[in-house]
């Protein structure tokens, strides 16, 4: 090939001689971005988030493993080693502990195996064998092409995982991008052994391509490694600076439960921060969420947030399945994805359970169930001391009794159909601790709604294990308040249970729940939450690196719980960043028996908000110009609003009333900054909640609302706003102040800006919460206003 290139030049001079343009300038020639200088101070900055931390560094390659070699030779291995190096002294400096996989040239490759799976193997179980608070693989790439012009930062987290390790990511990406400068930038799900093993929070950086010849150039000085490290640094100091929060145990835990049988329960608790850095931050409520083999399944938590109670209630669970649980604290840092997998004990039977009461107690819970999928017929249970237990059939059942002499030992079911034979039963026994007591819930609304949830986690002992969240029977101290709530409907507070002079009660073992709805539409409805992009589709990358997919996640999850606490079955297309193809989204709202199904997404023009319905769709054409209006509080001056009809295939193909939102995307830093905010999310949520409610007001309007920062700013004698975490309409629906941020944002959201919560009725209940004190209201409707009475106080 080298003698033809004298023949190559000459004709190409010649079509530069003929007018045909300058030759282009050599690469290097060109200003190339990338490694310049530091954009960021350090001076000023609070280290001490970083110290005490346990971090592992893993310098990709090495040995025998090169990784990319750039044009000129220089190898990513030699690269990697370098910047962490830098890293490490930067984070020690800062007081955290750091270790490394390797800190010179060389592998970890045995005589027995020499294999690339034997060193990522050797990587994975030291970082394993550490449980530090993050895993950092660091790396530079490479084009498969080697285009030499192709130079981008790629910043990976585990594939199929979100929650601490997407937020590791994106705190260490937005650093990189501000401070190399370089684009297109992205931040992608990444399948790597190292991330694929890892069982922390774990990252691999990519923030250059060595076969660029400009950068590989500059990623072989020393100030360029530096510079590298000291993004990496911030970006880790950003991380930590928000909170470490996590579950208490190991990240996966292999559990034996059995179907039906609540006292197999699970618990986990919330941990804000380690010893080393206080309690951390609190748990935002609203961000708790448990699924059951990917579905949302019922819980319900004790302490001030900080306790998760989960019990296998459902006689017709298969097993093995899989819990995950997830959660934010106030401040919008994820905890890791806490993953308990479930497996069966062996064969089902018949179980009777008897927990008594102690102390002065006189009552007797009874409880049996049927393990697996298996029905009883209508009958009863004979017991050995004579009585008996009508049953009308199915997997469970409760009752309450007073206390006999003594409780029975033995018994058997008699069905009641002709040619059935007796079954025998199992007995377990159990003692509520005093001064606890059973009460028996008969308003028969209180069940149909969905599990109910006891919020008596300010006293101590409360005993969960003995509880069924699907069952009538609820405990509570007849010297304390008693206080349920369940989805949809408003909150059971009974002042004090145990007088019979001031309790609803209709037996001396019964209360009366009348079971007022949130919003009476929504009971039952089913809602499918479609966040667009995930995956390599971004949805549009803000300026500091944020995709518009993950602020759909985000606006996705509070529009759940919102809906959810109205009482609506709430299904989401995607809980991390993998995604479902178009079609198969249609074929989930099918399976599911979708009532409306909406789309979240970024609009690609600035300032932008747009709700799209399929033409010939008039329930989706009034959807559309319900959430505009809804949205409209969320507008900047200049912003514009618009609906339009698509015929996109999702809006053409969903059998149930659907519409496409596109919320204004990431276009500057301010506003990108201001989409992050978890008030500013809340309060796009609210405007998907007051958009759907609104379908079913007669009159075309927007649903009454109520301004909660205008409430709490108002209570007598309340917590000061400006102190409040968060607080609790109506026992379901969260809302929380601007979070508190260590700089101020542009265009931020204003705590009293933005649309309200749903008002429909004239009594509301309104949980205030500040740090450990909280304080429950009762806010009846006087006139065109609310008037606010103190129930509850915890100072």
């Amino acid at each position: 090939m080298k003698r033809y290139l004298p023949l190559i030049l000459t004709v190409t001079a010649c079509l530069w001689a003929a007018g045909c343009g300058s030759p282009p300038p050599h690469p290097s020639e060109v200003e190339i971005p990338g490694y310049t200088a530091l954009q960021e101070q350090f001076s000023g900055r609070d280290m001490s988030p970083l110290r005490g931390r346990r971090i592992v560094l893993d310098p990709g390659h090495g040995g025998f493993f090169k990784g990319a070699v750039g044009p000129g030779g220089l190898t990513e291995a030699e690269v990697n080693l370098g910047v962490a190096l830098y890293l490490r002294g930067l984070l020690e400096w800062s007081g955290a502990q750091v270790y490394m996989t390797r800190t010179a040239d060389y592998d970890f490759l045995t005589v027995n195996d020499s294999t690339l799976t034997r060193d990522l193997a050797f990587r994975s179980s030291f970082a394993d064998s550490l449980q530090p608070d993050v895993f950092l693989s660091l790396h530079h790439n490479s084009v498969a092409s080697l285009d030499r012009t192709v130079n981008e930062t790629q910043t990976y987290y585990p594939l199929n995982a979100d929650g601490a390790s997407l937020d590791l990511a994106r705190a260490i990406h937005r650093h990189l991008v501000l401070n190399l400068e370089i684009s297109p930038a992205k931040i992608l799900p990444g399948n790597f052994h190292v991330l694929r093993k890892a069982t922390v929070p774990a990252v691999l950086g990519e923030p250059a391509m060595i076969s660029h010849p400009v950068i590989e150039g500059r990623l072989s000085l020393a100030s360029s490694h530096r510079l590298e490290a000291e993004a990496y640094f911030l970006g880790l100091l950003d991380y930590f600076s928000q909170g470490a929060p996590n579950w208490s145990g190991a990240g996966q835990d292999t559990v034996i439960v059995e179907p039906g049988t609540p006292r197999t329960g699970i618990a986990w608790t919330f941990v804000g921060e380690d010893s080393l850095h206080g309690t951390g931050p609190g748990p935002d409520p609203g961000t708790i969420e448990l699924t059951l083999n990917g579905l949302k399944t019922p819980f319900h938590v004790t302490g001030p947030g900080l306790i998760v109670h989960w019990s296998p209630t459902d006689p017709g669970l298969e097993l093995p399945a899989v819990l995950e649980l997830r959660a934010r604290n106030l401040l919008g840092r994820a905890t890791p994805v806490r993953r308990t997998v479930l497996m069966p004990p062996g064969a089902g039977r018949v179980e009777l359970a008897f927990i008594s009461e102690t102390g002065d107690g006189d009552g007797l819970a009874i409880r049996w169930r049927v393990a697996g999928s298996a029905l009883l017929p209508a009958g009863r249970f004979e017991f050995a001391d004579g009585r008996t237990l009508p049953v009308p059939g199915g997997n469970s059942g409760t009752a309450l009794w007073p206390a006999p002499a003594e409780i029975p030992t033995g018994a058997r079911y008699r069905p009641a159909g002709p040619g059935l034979s007796d079954l025998t039963c199992d007995i377990t026994m159990a003692e509520l601790p005093s001064p606890w007591r059973w009460r028996l819930l008969t308003g028969g609304e209180a069940k149909s709604f969905g599990p109910w949830s006891s919020r008596n986690w300010p006293l101590e002992g409360y005993p969960p294990d003995a509880t069924d969240q699907t069952t009538s029977l609820v405990p509570y101290q007849p010297d304390h308040p008693l206080w349920i709530t369940a989805p949809g409907i408003l909150p059971l507070i009974d002042p004090a249970p145990g007088n019979p002079d001031t309790a609803r009660t209709v037996e001396a073992h019964d209360i009366y729940w009348p079971a007022v709805p949130i919003a009476a539409g929504l009971l039952g409805k089913v809602i499918v939450l479609d966040p667009a992009g995930g995956g390599s589709d971004t949805d549009g990358t803000g300026p500091l690196g944020t995709r518009g997919a993950t602020l759909n996640l985000e606006t996705a999850w509070l529009a759940a719980d919102l809906l959810s606490g109205c009482g609506a079955v709430v299904h989401l297309t995607r809980h991390g960043e993998t995604t479902l193809p178009a079609e198969e989204k249609v074929r989930l709202a099918g399976n599911v028996g979708a009532d409306f199904f909406i789309t979240i997404g970024r609009s690609s023009l600035p300032g932008t908000t747009t709700a799209s319905h399929h033409p010939g769709s008039r329930t989706g054409k009034r959807w559309a110009d319900l959430f505009v209006r809804a949205a409209t509080a969320l507008a900047d001056t200049g912003d514009s609003l618009a609906v339009t009809p698509s015929y996109d295939y999702l809006l053409r193909h969903t059998a149930c009333p659907a519409l496409e939102i596109r919320l204004p995307g990431p276009a500057t830093s301010h506003r990108e900054m201001r989409l992050l905010d978890r008030g500013w999310q809340r309060a796009e949520a609210r405007a998907v909640l007051l958009s759907v409610l609104s379908l079913f007001q007669q009159n075309g309007d927007l649903v009454p609302t109520l301004d909660v920062a205008a409430v709490i700013a108002g209570l007598d004698g309340g917590i000061p706003l400006e102190e409040v975490d968060w607080a609790r309409l109506d026992g379901n629906l969260i809302w929380s102040p601007m979070p508190r941020l260590s700089t101020p944002v542009a265009f931020s959201l204003d705590s009293s800006h933005g649309p309200g919560l749903p008002a429909l009725g004239d009594r509301h209940t309104l949980e205030v919460h500040a740090g450990s004190k909280w304080e429950m209201w009762l806010l009846e409707k006087t006139g065109s206003g609310f008037e606010a009475r103190l129930m509850m106080i915890n100072p």
